[in-house]
Formats: structure tokens, sequence, C-alpha cells
């Protein structure tokens, strides 16, 4: 630990079971997933991965960096939530061409891994990050609730109405 930083045993706690579940949501995943290993499947469990990763590296926000506990957290986020769209667009079949499947969400985490980058640089972390990154959140997770909300039409599943409210919160 940094030496200014003091960490209560309720933090620490808070921290470890924090981890705890971050850690067990990839594992969960994949043996959610066991025998079934198309492509679809590989990049939900990398997206569930980098998901637990930003939460953990946000968790741990009192006693690392900033960086690594806001950039880094928000722009792996952001890349987890694009891979989540993706599968979505690939279960619906919306995909045609790919070739060209990486090269908007490519921009995008490229535009976004920047600007995150420049508000850091800037010491606007805490106000103008957070609010970009409120709405960066907000954008997706509503494309990925809409696109899910297809998904439960064709195939209605208690599994995905559970997906959906997460996403949704």
């Amino acid at each position: 630990l940094p030496r200014n930083v003091v960490m209560d045993s309720a933090l620490s706690l808070l921290i470890t079971l924090m981890v705890a579940i971050q850690v067990s949501m990839p594992i969960g995943t994949y043996q959610l997933f066991n025998g079934r290993h198309d492509d679809k499947t590989r990049l939900w469990l990398l997206a569930v991965t980098l998901m637990s990763i930003a939460m953990s590296l946000a968790s741990f926000r009192p006693v690392i960096p900033m960086f690594w506990s806001f950039q880094l957290a928000w722009v792996l986020i952001a890349a987890s939530m694009l891979l989540m769209i993706e599968v979505m667009q690939r279960e619906l079949a919306l995909k045609r061409t790919p070739r060209s499947m990486w090269l908007i969400p490519g921009l995008v985490m490229v535009a976004w891994s920047v600007y995150v980058v420049v508000i850091y640089l800037l010491g606007l972390t805490e106000s103008l990050g957070v609010a970009s990154n409120s709405l960066m959140m907000a954008i997706l997770g509503g494309t990925l609730s809409i696109l899910l909300m297809r998904l439960y039409r064709r195939m209605p599943s208690q599994s995905l109405k559970l997906l959906g409210i997460g996403v949704f919160l």
C-alpha cells in the first residue's frame, strides 16, 4: 500500500469481496458454456473477463493510481460492452460482412482510449471523465438492452430476461 493510505478493515473486506466476485464471473461463465466452443461463446467469455478485470481495478481505487482505477477500467468496460454488442449482433444474425466487423468497434475503441488518456492528462478525470464514462455506459448499455430485447422476442427465456435486467441496471 502507498504510505499515505490507511485502509479500514471494512474497506479491505469490501475490496476482497468485490475481487472474489469478479474472479468467479469468468470462471462461472466458462463453466456455463462448457462444451460450447463457437465464436460467440469465446467473445462472450472475453467480454465477461474484461468486465471483471475492469471492476476489479475499480474496486482497488483507494489504493492504486487513478490511471489504473479510472482510465484503464473505463477502456476495458467499453471494450467489454462492444464485444457483448458484437455477440448479440451475431446471435441475431445482423452482421453479414465478417471482414469489416471490427472496423467500427475498433475505431470507437481507439477514439475512446485517446479521449480517456487526454482527459487524464488534462486532470479532468473526476469531472468530465466521470460524466463522459456515464454517457458512454448509457449509450452502450442502451444498445445492448435493445439487442437483448430483440433476442428475447425471438427466443424467450428466463436467462435472457435476467441478463436484460442486469444490463439495464
